[in-house]
């Protein structure tokens, strides 16, 4: 599978997207490139998963698994960029630790999210302050709160007619969804719920941005013939397994190019630590 420079992981609550952030940050890494993974946020979930140690702020930061890591926040990615026009630091913050400035920015509706997804993407657009990544993988929020994320730069732009927020806008909006910069990953696991969930925000996202993102099913379990009858807990997975292959089959049509990611059975890190590079397989063998 080829990458784009942008590689957006979302999904509801609870099922993985984290992980499968880290896997390909990690993945992407192994195999030679230079990569970011982005958090967005104030809570990090790489710190758990991954043992990785940090502070928030556009700067990234080493980790011991090859790939570097930051955690952006809106406030973050607009002391940046008007860093980069004064070219003090302290003024910049300063700036923005006005009360007034920051009851400003939490009344504007979409700036903060604009304000990330300009610092992600000013590299392509050779706007501001740029990340030199070959891959930059973000951890993005659920996928409810992911989707109007995305449309803050198309709702700014029509809003402020003209001038630079306006130009900005409409070219943060065309390299997200102009299908040669950005890609979206959307991970679910194979349980009713979530599947439905899954089902609801594919259509949503299609219908809203005409984009089809790439569906990664996560804690799929190994065949049958490697769960040996007799070991302890052998019959829920078996029982397990059943559940996930009846589930399988209606997806077929849907999602050809549907991802797997197995069951993982020891610490993340450790995983993480012993991957060699291997993609993301193909969860239909005739796909």
């Amino acid at each position: 599978m080829s990458y784009k420079k942008l590689i957006f992981v979302s999904g509801k609550g609870g099922v993985g997207k984290s992980t499968i952030s880290l896997i390909l940050a990690r993945m992407l890494h192994q195999q030679g490139k230079r990569v970011l993974l982005v958090e967005m946020g104030e809570r990090s979930s790489a710190e758990h998963l991954a043992e990785l140690k940090g502070v928030s702020g556009y700067l990234p930061q080493a980790t011991p698994l090859g790939f570097q890591w930051v955690r952006l926040t809106g406030l973050d990615c607009l002391t940046d960029y008007v860093g980069s026009y004064v070219k003090v630091e302290k003024i910049a913050k300063s700036f923005f630790d006005n009360p007034l400035i920051k009851t400003l920015i939490n009344l504007a509706p979409g700036l903060e999210d604009l304000a990330i997804l300009g610092k992600l993407t000013s590299g392509i657009r050779h706007h501001g302050p740029a990340y030199n990544f070959d891959h930059i993988i973000i951890d993005a929020h659920s996928t409810g709160s992911f989707t109007s994320m995305l449309r803050a730069p198309r709702a700014l732009a029509n809003m402020v007619s003209m001038g630079p927020l306006h130009s900005q806008s409409e070219n943060i909006d065309k390299v997200l969804f102009d299908g040669e910069h950005a890609q979206y990953f959307f991970v679910s696991l194979l349980e009713d719920l979530p599947l439905e969930e899954l089902l609801e925000s594919v259509d949503e996202f299609r219908r809203d941005f005409k984009v089809k993102p790439t569906v990664v099913l996560n804690k799929v379990l190994p065949e049958l013939t490697r769960v040996q009858e007799g070991t302890p807990w052998a019959a829920f997975i078996l029982n397990l397994k059943h559940k996930q292959q009846a589930r399988v089959g209606p997806l077929t049509s849907q999602f050809p190019e549907a991802k797997a990611q197995g069951f993982i059975a020891e610490p993340l890190a450790q995983y993480l630590q012993n991957k060699k590079g291997d993609d993301l397989r193909t969860l239909f063998k005739n796909s």
